[in-house]
């Protein structure tokens, strides 16, 4: 993995619901344990990108571009 990657981020809400969701992000830095992406989030009906620093264990690659993204 390195900047510039497509990726799916495997997230997990807060509050021990049992179920994740696969969010669509885009690498920007790596270190050794996490990653910082660029996601894109639902605010008042307009999507907004945003930044967030993850674990490595949490990433997939992602194949298909997201429109949310820009790709």
């Amino acid at each position: 993995m390195r900047p510039g990657d497509r990726v799916n981020w495997a997230y997990s809400p807060r509050g021990g619901y049992g179920y994740i969701i696969n969010v669509a992000g885009v690498v920007k830095k790596l270190t050794a344990k996490r990653a910082t992406i660029e996601v894109a989030r639902k605010v008042g009906g307009v999507w907004q990108k945003e930044q967030r620093s993850v674990s490595l264990e949490k990433l997939a690659p992602r194949t298909k571009p997201s429109p949310e993204l820009g790709e």
